[in-house]
């Protein structure tokens, strides 16, 4: 099909690189990834890359625990179901922790990606502010 976007979606400790045309794709790789990190004891960042090149936004979101969270060019989704503590995010083996105060539901997540994978556009389904 002509003008199709493809996503890659980017994901793990090697990190893995999938191609994503669909939401069921989609929510295929992201279950890959929620139970590879998971499995591991590893909660994941997992980006979301449009096809427009390297200075198009992408989406991240992390996987592999009982909540996530959203970063889209420099901004993030409010959240509180961390407890106030900065969670741990693992990206390419990498350990790293996220300021309290952005995580959200695992389903806002998910629903956010799916609307970025049909629009290509920052998801409407999520608060979003800049910076800290």
């Amino acid at each position: 099909m002509s003008g199709e976007r493809v996503y890659t979606v980017v994901y793990g400790r090697r990190p893995n690189e999938e191609k994503v045309r669909t939401t069921d794709e989609l929510d295929a790789v992201l279950d890959q990834a929620n139970t590879e990190a998971a499995a591991a004891g590893r909660p994941s960042v997992v980006y979301i890359l449009t096809d427009r090149g390297a200075q198009a936004p992408f989406l991240g979101l992390g996987v592999g625990r009982e909540f996530s969270y959203l970063t889209y060019g420099g901004q993030h989704a409010p959240g509180d179901l961390d407890g106030g503590v900065p969670p741990a995010w693992y990206t390419s083996g990498a350990r790293g922790e996220l300021p309290a105060g952005r995580a959200v539901r695992v389903e806002a997540a998910r629903d956010a990606a799916r609307e970025f994978l049909v629009t290509g556009e920052r998801p409407t389904n999520v608060e979003w502010v800049y910076g800290e």
